[in-house]
């Protein structure tokens, strides 16, 4: 079964309300193609086998398949969702969401070219949101840390390169998934419109570290919270805990 879904996912081009259709139609699938999919060569994780992470069991359009690579274990600690500008004056609150168990998670395509480097030098645990898995799996810049116990590279997409358009808009709803709370650093939050849909759509809270652009109504209207220093953060983590 767990073959059929991937099949399906590949088949329709990783259009989450195409392969529901098919799906619920129960879609004839050509079982020569089926069976060829166990030598898959990456890593995956369906909706329906038990490692399936449950942050994700209540998002909007659930993911089919996940195609990752690195340490998969990541994915069952508690997740905060990471926006804006990564830099030294940062990984002090990264440490310390560290140091309660929280795993952090990025959007590749928001990175700059040192971000994973800054985050393998401080041993930051990590899963990275990716547009196709198999552009990490081919990326020279990536190996290093595909062996390190501290990342996670996730993806709905395997080879797809006929679709693009969509990514973003998938990569945000498995970027927020149902209950993760984010925090936006130095950037405001009105810059990212398709991550505040999701925002909406889940009901999620905004930690505002630092946030000197964001304005109010923006907050109100999401229901998020404003940290302005290190210590109120501290505060409103460990209330949470």
């Amino acid at each position: 079964m767990e073959n059929i879904l991937i099949y399906l996912t590949r088949k329709h081009q990783f259009f989450w309300d195409e392969i529901y259709k098919a799906i619920s139609n129960h879609e004839p699938v050509v079982k020569e193609e089926v069976k060829k999919l166990s030598a898959l060569d990456t890593n995956k994780t369906t909706l329906i086998s038990d490692f399936y992470p449950t942050y994700l069991m209540k998002a909007f359009k659930p993911p089919f398949v996940l195609f990752h690579l690195g340490n998969y274990d990541l994915i069952s600690n508690k997740m905060i969702g990471i926006v804006g500008k990564i830099d030294e004056t940062k990984i002090k609150v990264l440490k310390f969401l560290a140091s309660n168990q929280y795993v952090m998670n990025f959007k590749l395509s928001s990175m700059e070219d040192n971000d994973l480097e800054l985050l393998q030098k401080n041993k930051i645990p990590c899963i990275i949101f990716c547009d196709d898995i198999m552009m990490v799996k081919q990326g020279s810049q990536y190996q290093k840390y595909l062996k390190e116990d501290n990342f996670l590279f996730l993806s709905e997409t395997y080879m797809n390169s006929k679709n693009t358009s969509f990514l973003e808009y998938y990569i945000n709803r498995i970027f927020v998934g149902h209950d993760l709370p984010i925090i936006i650093f130095d950037k405001s939050i009105n810059d990212d419109l398709g991550l505040i849909t999701y925002l909406n759509i889940t009901k999620h809270k905004v930690y505002l570290y630092e946030q000197q652009h964001t304005k109010p109504e923006y907050d109100k209207h999401i229901g998020a919270v404003r940290i302005n220093n290190f210590n109120d953060l501290k505060v409103v983590f460990i209330n949470k805990n």
